[in-house]
């Protein structure tokens, strides 16, 4: 399910065909392709974004599939985009298909290849200094240093 030479295009929604299918509707418009499940369970997982940051790459993504039951790890975000989890954010770093002869089989297979997915996240600054700015508390009379951050570098 990984899509080659198409930039740009995510999956924007990801909606229940009865209760046999999934299809996902892309940030270009187009909705072709239903993926089914002949029997036993399906599942989806949207990959939660972990903290806010630029986000850089990702390694496991051949041992995440590897995972019996995972049909699919697809990845929605691109090098260099800023990433931010609920409330900030309202995406997922992609998603993560799995089948198997049971919910909770599909489940599991779904957490062990999370588990063996690893992004690269660095912070948005690459620096943070404090720095202490003198003022006069006039109901004391003495001077109060306030904390701000500051950036520094980029």
């Amino acid at each position: 399910m990984l899509q080659i030479g198409k930039r740009d295009v995510k999956i924007s929604n990801l909606e229940t065909v009865g209760n046999y299918a999934v299809q996902p509707t892309f940030s270009d418009g187009h909705s072709t392709g239903i993926y089914s499940w002949e029997g036993g369970a399906a599942g989806v997982m949207m990959i939660p974004i972990p903290r806010r940051g630029i986000y850089d790459g990702l390694k496991g993504r051949t041992a995440a599939q590897s995972v019996p039951g995972v049909t699919g790890v697809v990845i929605t975000v691109e090098p260099g985009q800023i990433i931010a989890p609920p409330p900030d954010g309202s995406s997922y770093l992609g998603f993560i298909f799995a089948r198997a002869a049971s919910p909770a089989d599909a489940e599991t297979a779904l957490h062990i290849a999370h588990r063996r997915l690893h992004f690269d996240i660095r912070p948005e600054y690459s620096a943070m200094e404090t720095h202490a700015a003198e003022s006069f508390d006039a109901n004391r009379g003495d001077p109060v240093s306030r904390w701000r951050p500051r950036r520094v570098g980029h």
